[in-house]
């Protein structure tokens, strides 16, 4: 017997967002702002107080949660959002807390599974995600199966190197990464640093009328086809998938595509299929509910 009916929760540290997923459609979403403390405890309290509203106890759950999780999937080693969350057994935590079977991936990967569940790569084995937000995730899919590697830490493709300058995030602290350069904090200080707003939008619309901003965005734009031109190369995609607030910029993927061409060897240009996500906020949910849908109950 295969189980139809999941819960699905996208953990986040500014806000949680639940849903009822029933035969691969969401039937009902909560979404409402994460306790400030960002306390395991009182987080936990919270998503039971959130499941109660669904009234089904005895329905499964899966959770995208942002850091890195072990191979099997069962310890949280780090979180950026959650930083008192080490080295926590988290699956068994939130089983015994919450009452019901629990299955935790990272929260990107989540969003890419959600995208070849219900998404852009729907019914396909091979394609990549690039989740372009605060930071820059996604995740990998290759022959039908998430990338996470011996460690459970495989498809950060954030962390590509793409020879700058730019440190990460204390939590990484990695030098030349994509997400320090590309990722909307990082964009937001290449703004400042240039007298010009921060607000990636804005700063996007300037990009045909301001000379420095102009440049700007060739660099940034240049580094994140560079990131994209490598993921194409290793594992030949049937597609990549752009998500996140910062790919709803109209004339992205025009913009990206002229710089991505070039960098691809001869074969490759031929079928570059590069796409925005028609999922949005959802795909991460379609993701965590994926990890039960379709799999023997």
């Amino acid at each position: 017997m295969r189980q139809t009916t999941a819960l699905a929760i996208d953990l986040g540290g500014h806000t949680i967002s639940a849903t009822l997923a029933e035969d691969g459609v969401l039937c009902k979403t909560i979404e409402e702002d994460t306790v400030p403390s960002r306390e395991l405890a009182a987080v936990t309290r919270q998503i039971g107080d959130i499941l109660e509203r669904f009234g089904t106890p005895e329905i499964p759950l899966g959770i995208g949660v942002p850091g890195f999780l072990d191979s099997p999937r069962d310890v949280l080693r780090s979180s950026p959002n959650f930083p008192t969350w080490r080295n926590v057994p988290l699956r068994e935590y939130l089983q015994k807390e919450l009452g019901r079977k629990v299955l935790v991936e990272n929260d990107a990967n989540c969003y890419a599974l959600g995208e070849g569940f219900a998404g852009e790569a729907k019914g396909m084995k091979d394609y990549a995600v690039f989740t372009l937000g605060t930071g820059i995730g996604g995740g990998l899919v290759s022959g039908g199966r998430l990338i996470t590697g011996a460690h459970g830490m495989g498809s950060e493709s954030g962390h590509i190197w793409t020879n700058h300058e730019g440190f990460c995030a204390p939590g990484c602290a990695g030098k030349g990464h994509l997400e320090a350069l590309a990722g909307a904090d990082g964009i937001g200080k290449i703004a400042r640093n240039l007298g010009l707003p921060e607000d990636v939008k804005t700063f996007w619309t300037l990009r045909e009328k301001d000379p420095q901003a102009h440049q700007a965005w060739e660099t940034i734009l240049t580094h994140l086809a560079g990131a994209i031109a490598s993921v194409i190369h290793l594992l030949d995609p049937k597609v990549v998938v752009l998500g996140g607030g910062i790919s709803r910029a109209a004339g992205l993927v025009p913009a990206l595509e002229e710089k991505i061409l070039p960098l691809l060897a001869l074969p490759f240009r031929e079928v570059l299929n590069l796409r925005i996500s028609s999922l949005g906020k959802e795909a991460p949910l379609f993701g965590a509910a994926s990890l039960w849908l379709g799999k023997p109950s």
